[in-house]
């Protein structure tokens, strides 16, 4: 599943966090690629095996600030209904790499469930109000999962 993608442009905006060393780190240009986000979707389903690209767009370099910058964004998630969590009882990968499930019984979400209270929260709490500068990270609840947003 496709959660964001973006072809590859020659300016140093987009920005990953390293899970080992939680530094920020410039997404290379590769003449030709494009740029695969797999989300926390996508980490549910696969108990972690893929993890959610923790992103965010940076002012470029002072040398890349004078050129223009294009992106195509596409989301996609599930049908409605469907309950997001690990695919352990589909994926003899995932049984076989010993992954827990993502979320206890009862606790997983629907995509509706999840993306409906995502815009929600969004919409009415803007993530950074009254924080100050040095604070990277917020956790916020959807309905029963807990998610964080970084700065």
């Amino acid at each position: 599943m496709l959660t964001g993608a973006n072809s590859s442009q020659s300016m140093s905006s987009l920005q990953v966090r390293e899970y080992e060393t939680d530094q920020w780190k410039h997404v290379p240009y590769v003449p030709g690629s494009i740029i695969v986000n797999a989300g926390e979707v996508m980490a549910w389903w696969t108990g972690g095996y893929f993890k959610a690209a923790i992103h965010r767009v940076a002012e470029p370099p002072h040398d890349q600030r004078g050129r223009d910058r294009c992106g195509v964004f596409y989301f996609c998630l599930p049908n409605d209904e469907v309950v997001i969590n690990t695919l352990l009882r589909e994926s003899p990968v995932l049984r076989n790499a010993g992954v827990a499930m993502a979320h206890g019984p009862g606790k997983a979400p629907t995509s509706k469930e999840w993306i409906t209270g995502r815009i929600k929260i969004t919409l009415q709490n803007p993530v950074w109000e009254g924080k100050g500068r040095d604070e990277i990270t917020t956790s916020e609840v959807v309905g029963n999962v807990t998610t964080q947003w970084f700065r």
